[in-house]
């Protein structure tokens, strides 16, 4: 009986047994499928952000283009300005060398005096009247003869010297064996030159023919077409008169030291020199 009743007591330990063992297997087979669900998921909300981002990206290329336009707007300026830069006319004052048309000494030789007053004039940014050039004039040469003991012909050293001793510029460049492209730079940059030169060489048809043999004006601008602009005090038509490159700049020649005994011929030989005045 007892052993009936063991038998019977594992029997129905064994089913029970079965019987959870085999739900929790059913639970585990279920769970897999759960996870499968949320993937598919998460991958449909996923996929929209992608194309999203893939439909902002044709965006960036206004962006691009903006971004060249500007570029080029900018080449465009400096290409505008290099070719408005190629031409200049500098407000120098202007004053024939012979204020009221009195061409006895010392206004006949006074081309030198009247060059260095006119660039001194325009930096001091200061009036030119006939009657300051004559009284201008007239100081100069009183102060040339006393520092070199004579006012015709000074060179291109002698007129710096009077552009720094006399009207107190600090920085004066004497520039020898220069080209015309050096002559264009300082203009460019805002500086008005005092050149000497062969008159003669310059073939103005206002100077009493043929010219003086030697002289000095101010080359203060250049136009479109690459001609020069000066102010040439040896003639009362002077003021913006425009000379040709290659005659201006083959007319250019220092004088010899030792004032007015020049001859012509060492003159036309002797070296190209201009005079540059800085600002103080």
């Amino acid at each position: 009986m007892k052993k009936s009743l063991l038998i019977i007591i594992v029997l129905i330990a064994a089913s029970a047994f079965l019987f959870y063992t085999k739900k929790e297997t059913q639970i585990i087979i279920e769970e897999p499928k759960k996870l499968e669900t949320d993937e598919i998921i998460l991958a449909s909300s996923t996929e929209p952000i992608v194309s999203e981002t893939d439909e902002e990206e044709p965006a960036l290329e206004p962006i691009a283009a903006s971004t060249e336009t500007a570029t080029t707007t900018t080449t465009k300026t400096e290409k505008e300005t290099e070719i408005k830069t190629t031409e200049i006319n500098l407000d120098v004052p202007f004053s024939s060398q012979a204020p009221f048309s009195d061409w006895s000494e010392p206004y006949q030789n006074a081309c030198e005096e009247t060059a260095s007053l006119m660039v001194a004039k325009y930096y001091q940014k200061a009036t030119l009247t006939p009657a300051i050039a004559k009284q201008e004039i007239l100081d100069l040469v009183a102060w040339e003869n006393k520092t070199f003991g004579y006012y015709e012909d000074t060179t291109a050293q002698e007129t710096a010297q009077i552009l720094q001793d006399y009207y107190n510029f600090k920085r004066v460049d004497v520039i020898y064996d220069f080209s015309l492209n050096d002559l264009k730079a300082q203009l460019l940059a805002g500086r008005p030159i005092i050149i000497p030169a062969s008159g003669q060489m310059l073939k103005n048809p206002n100077f009493k023919q043929p010219g003086p043999i030697y002289h000095m004006l101010v080359i203060k601008g250049i136009t479109k077409t690459g001609d020069f602009i000066t102010n040439d005090n040896g003639t009362r038509k002077g003021h913006n008169y425009i000379y040709k490159p290659d005659i201006l700049y083959a007319a250019i020649h220092d004088a010899p030291q030792g004032g007015h005994s020049i001859n012509k011929a060492d003159l036309d030989s002797n070296r190209k020199a201009m005079i540059v005045v800085y600002p103080n």
